[in-house]
């Protein structure tokens, strides 16, 4: 008797303290997954604000977020091996790509370099010969053996400096769409991603409208030229290119807000007495119940994306970027044709509409139309961009493809490779080929083309099976959004090389990996 009153006492006291154990157990299993998310969206939020990530010094500091989020994951990888989460297909281009550049690296015989970069090789035996007098060594070193012209090893690079920096930035993007598709991967979490970016476009945004309003294009000290930059950005192509991604995101949260607040398909009743009569017969009536419904709905949250959208579309007009605002003209058409069959976008139409009309007045309100105007008709001027632009370039450099067709010349190098082949006087040289594509394929080759094409052709694949299967609200708004974000990002990147830079590709990675 007495020890089973004790057993029973025992547990009696042990039954308050098991719920506390294990709630504080699960809280404790949580701290690494916060803390990868914090981090990252900490990365995702300040790289735009620090010149796009442009400089060297903070690409530096951008690994440290990102090696905190491995970090984290290697924590909580013993924790997963009941639920054992895979990875997207769409990582395996990204993975080829490094292994790409490691190959271009490597050094290679004259007869392999021959084969593979006839062009690479010939300018390494003309500029940097290796028949030179070796030079006066200490007493007692050890004499290094010559080597005959085109005998000896070297990389297929024709800079190896530029293809491991490449290389480290293509890393870091890899690991951010890793990081995405693992701590991004649920609702409230991608939610809270799409919301911070579209608000941190948002102030992006209105940095730039001020400063095309004052005309003091000074950040942080550094005084930047008027004509081609746009709020914390160097150039306002790439600028365009990042709101364009923010503006995808946003939209994102506005089909969750309106998908949840969408009426109920039939009547409702309480306590067995309805409260709603049925659905109107008349199709008239019918939609003018939903806009009653969207009207009656409207709440801060839904104003407050109004404005964070029309602020969004208002910076990309402003930032002059004839490319930017083509891409996402042709791209919200098949984005809105594509998510037409949508379950709970009551009002979605309206909502873009009322954005638009926003960023509109806004512009008109400002005094900046006349100076968008004149903008847009320099596209119509062909023969600025023959002699001087991208067109001249690219011309240029399609008459160097033949001599680096298969492994290309090296990851980053394009600024030095269409170089022997210009035949015109330019005062600009060209560090990107305002193309990615064809940069791909003159840095990559054949090889890297394809693998680019590849990942594009995944990530639009693993959209369109995600939009089939989630009838959830914030599963198909993230889809709607993340089809935005490639459409755009895919149309931009003919006439643009805004990926190239930490801040966008940090975003478009862990986005599209979400």
């Amino acid at each position: 008797m007495i020890r089973r009153a004790m057993a029973a006492r025992r547990q009696m006291l042990d039954r308050p303290t098991r719920p506390a154990l294990s709630v504080l157990r699960q809280r404790l299993e949580r701290l690494p997954v916060w803390t990868a998310q914090a981090a990252l969206l900490l990365l995702l939020v300040v790289s735009p604000w620090a010149f796009g990530g442009v400089r060297g010094e903070f690409q530096t500091w951008c690994f440290a977020p990102i090696m905190i989020g491995l970090l984290c994951w290697g924590i909580v990888l013993p924790l997963e091996r009941k639920s054992k989460p895979a990875l997207p297909l769409a990582l395996v281009p990204m993975l080829l790509g490094l292994a790409l550049g490691g190959l271009q690296l490597i050094p290679a015989g004259q007869t392999l370099r021959t084969f593979l970069s006839p062009q690479a090789t010939e300018w390494r035996e003309t500029l940097a010969p290796t028949d030179q007098p070796p030079t006066a060594l200490p007493p007692g070193s050890r004499v290094a053996s010559h080597t005959a012209p085109g005998q000896s090893r070297l990389p297929l690079s024709i800079d190896p400096a530029a293809t491991r920096r490449q290389l480290a930035l293509l890393a870091m993007a890899v690991a951010a769409f890793a990081l995405g598709a693992r701590f991004f991967r649920h609702r409230h979490p991608q939610l809270v991603l799409c919301l911070a970016v579209a608000i941190n476009g948002a102030g992006i945004a209105s940095l730039g409208i001020v400063q095309r309003i004052s005309g003091n294009y000074s950040y942080l000290g550094a005084s930047v030229k008027g004509g081609g930059s746009f709020g914390s950005y160097f150039n306002e192509n790439n600028a365009a290119g990042y709101l364009s991604m923010c503006l995808a995101c946003g939209l994102a949260v506005l089909y969750w807000l309106l998908a949840r607040n969408r009426a109920p398909a039939g009547p409702m009743f309480a306590d067995g007495i309805p409260l709603a009569a049925p659905a109107p017969s008349s199709r008239w009536a019918e939609y003018w119940s939903g806009v009653c419904h969207f009207i009656g709905n409207l709440g801060a949250s839904t104003l407050g994306i109004w404005l964070v959208l029309g602020l969004l579309l208002a910076g990309v007009l402003c930032s002059m970027s004839r490319g930017g605002c083509l891409a996402l003209a042709i791209a919200t058409p098949l984005t809105l044709f594509a998510a037409r069959r949508g379950k709970g976008i009551a009002g979605f139409y309206w909502s873009l509409a009322i954005a638009a009309v926003l960023s509109t007045c806004l512009v008109g309100w400002l005094g900046v139309a006349r100076v968008i105007e004149r903008r847009w008709a320099t596209l119509l001027d062909l023969s600025g961009m023959v002699g001087d632009g991208r067109i001249g370039n690219w011309a240029e450099s399609l008459r160097a493809l033949g001599d680096y067709w298969l492994l290309g010349s090296g990851l980053g190098t394009y600024g030095y490779a269409y170089l022997p082949y210009q035949q015109r006087y330019n005062n600009a040289w060209h560090l990107h080929a305002e193309n990615q594509y064809l940069e791909a394929l003159m840095d990559g080759g054949f090889v890297g083309l394809v693998l680019l094409g590849a990942q594009l052709a995944l990530l639009v694949l693993a959209l369109r099976k995600l939009f089939r299967e989630r009838a959830e609200a914030a599963g198909a708004g993230l889809v709607v959004g993340g089809m935005l974000l490639v459409l755009t990002q895919s149309l931009h990147a003919v006439v643009d090389f805004g990926l190239y830079l930490p801040a966008n590709f940090l975003l478009f990675a862990t986005v599209c990996g979400s």
